[in-house]
């Protein structure tokens, strides 16, 4: 079976969508024939080996992948099209497509009006006429079924892993980048300045109590940068003297990570969440709210919070003093779960299935 490979993801920005696609599309190799299909502006991508088949198209973006991937995937003689982000041609066939949320659906006020119109258009109907859907967690999975009105059976829950933020990084990277920043020890780390559904804000409340309580607290860092055709004007509102870094390379998030008294992640919904996880693998205890795969995914190897001020404050105090007892065994083995290999042989098996499928759906239907 021949995979055509969907690379539009190659052309974008690395955030958890991107890194799923990458970290996965480098490994199908070991277990797929797989044929590397290209917008037109998209550069060859290093990390797929040159014996991969490349075949670039004449357009880009959105046009390119409603237009003319579905004649390339035929030119190729490909019996499968893999789009490993969450957008797919509404023609041709048979597909495997990656949802990772519906949120710009279910939760609209959280995004641009245009993208979350138009990812409501656009989604729905490629959706339901994808062979295979991957989910990234159960609860996921429930929340594409109800709604994008897709049979429960076309949806397959696929893992994620930890690269590269699966260790913690050298010490001396640590203290570079601390300084280069301006941070001093300790501090507390979160991510995802610039979108509202990270809950940012929240932040300005826990440091705001701490503050009442007399003490001195530890700097507050926010990584990240929002896109404003997809999250529309900055609504963060971080304040309270909390430090906006912007967004930041994989080698500083990893050195931040590691060097973090903390991570909190405040945020209001996730349909999976790498960032505590990376966090946790690179040493960082984790204080998460409790979204909707927040226990499925984070288990207890966080400490998963209601959205109180004072319970976040009491719980950092604790950190902040030595007081919080590290299970770290635990903790690696819940985090030993994770592993790129895995999730890359799942999606093979997503691959073989969709052959097997109708396009449409039809077998589940």
């Amino acid at each position: 079976m021949r995979v055509g490979l969907n690379g539009r993801f190659y052309g974008a920005r690395v955030t958890g969508v991107q890194r799923f696609a990458r970290e996965v599309a480098r490994r199908l190799v070991d277990h797929l024939d797989l044929t590397l299909l290209l917008p037109a502006n998209v550069p060859d991508p290093a990390d797929v080996p040159p014996g991969v088949p490349r075949l670039r198209g004449r357009l880009q973006g959105h046009l390119w992948e409603q237009l003319e991937l579905p004649t390339l995937r035929a030119q190729a003689r490909c019996d499968v099209l893999l789009h490993l982000s969450p957008t797919a041609p509404l023609w041709g066939g048979p597909h495997v497509m990656t949802v990772h949320d519906v949120f710009p659906i279910s939760n609209p006020e959280w995004f641009a009006s245009g993208f979350a119109r138009w990812y409501r258009m656009s989604l729905g109907p490629a959706a339901r006429r994808a062979s295979v859907i991957i989910a990234m967690s159960q609860w996921a999975r429930q929340e594409v079924v109800r709604w994008l009105r897709v049979p429960p059976g076309r949806v397959n829950v696929v893992n994620q892993g930890l690269a590269p933020f699966d260790t913690p990084a050298h010490p001396q990277l640590v203290k570079r980048v601390t300084e280069h920043f301006n941070l001093e020890q300790p501090y507390v780390l979160s991510l995802g300045s610039g979108d509202p559904r990270k809950n940012l804000g929240f932040l300005n409340e826990v440091v705001r109590v701490w503050h009442s309580l007399g003490e001195r607290v530890p700097r507050v860092a926010v990584a990240g940068e929002g896109l404003a055709r997809v999250h529309g004007a900055d609504r963060s509102e971080v304040t309270n003297g909390i430090i906006s870094l912007g967004y930041v390379s994989d080698d500083d998030l990893h050195a931040l990570y590691s060097g973090a008294m903390a991570f909190c992640f405040p945020s209001l919904g996730e349909g999976f969440g790498r960032p505590p996880l990376e966090a946790m693998a690179c040493g960082a205890p984790v204080l998460a709210a409790e979204y909707g795969a927040a226990w499925e995914v984070l288990g207890h190897a966080a400490e998963i919070l209601p959205l109180e001020p004072r319970r976040w404050v009491d719980a950092l105090r604790r950190i902040h003093h030595g007081q919080e007892r590290e299970d770290r065994a635990s903790a690696a083995a819940h985090l030993a779960r994770y592993d790129w290999d895995s999730s890359a042989r799942a999606v093979a098996e997503c691959c073989w299935q969709a052959a097997e499928v109708p396009v449409g759906g039809g077998r589940y239907a």
